[in-house]
């Protein structure tokens, strides 16, 4: 099996589109029961998301097929409140939400969503996209980037194991639009995640 991790740059070398990828990816969490809005409307939305944020996307190439992603981004002050409050929907991740320019200060990073087809989810995959994750992180830095907390919206079993393992900790409960099924929203340093997941990667001989 062949795992590679592509930027946008990296997918665009391959003559694969924004709009594919996005397609591509949209049709994996419909699939997983991931969308919190109908496939053609997030498609829309995330086009040019997908273009303004910084790259921190990562397509999860298997065999030369889109078979995942994984994607952080940085929400502005209004939205980051959000986040803080326990009121965070999918729904707030678009173009009028982000933060325009990351150098300006510290940044507190969301992880959008870490996505695997159900084929492969269990196949010992979760290591390289720790690395992938990491190797992305560590990079922002020598862009001029800091960051201060990262956080994420996790309420399946897989997804508090794999966050937990860098750090992750659960610490408001995720409230939304009052639905069920948003779990809690959970945070942790960036400094203590980048050490943890050093960690990781050295034992697991990435």
């Amino acid at each position: 099996m062949d795992v590679q991790f592509y930027s946008k740059e990296d997918l665009a070398k391959v003559g694969i589109s924004v709009g594919q990828f996005l397609e591509q990816i949209t049709k994996l969490d419909e699939e997983n029961g991931l969308l919190e809005e109908p496939y053609e409307v997030v498609v829309k939305k995330l086009t040019p998301v997908f273009a303004a944020t910084e790259d921190m996307w990562r397509a999860i190439i298997v065999d030369d097929v889109v078979r995942g992603y994984w994607n952080c981004v940085a929400l502005d002050e209004k939205h980051q409140t959000f986040i803080e409050e326990g009121k965070l929907l999918e729904s707030y991740v678009n173009i009028n939400n982000l933060k325009r320019d990351l150098r300006k200060e510290k940044n507190a990073l969301l992880f959008d969503s870490v996505c695997l087809d159900v084929p492969l989810q269990g196949k010992k995959l979760s290591g390289l996209i720790l690395k992938s994750i990491y190797d992305t992180l560590t990079a922002l830095p020598q862009k001029g980037i800091e960051v201060s907390d990262i956080w994420a919206s996790i309420w399946s079993e897989h997804g508090i194991k794999f966050f937990s393992k860098w750090g992750f900790i659960p610490v408001v409960e995720n409230k939304g639009d009052g639905s069920t099924g948003h779990g809690y929203i959970y945070k942790v340093s960036y400094d203590e995640a980048m050490e943890k997941l050093g960690v990781l990667i050295k034992n697991l001989n990435l």
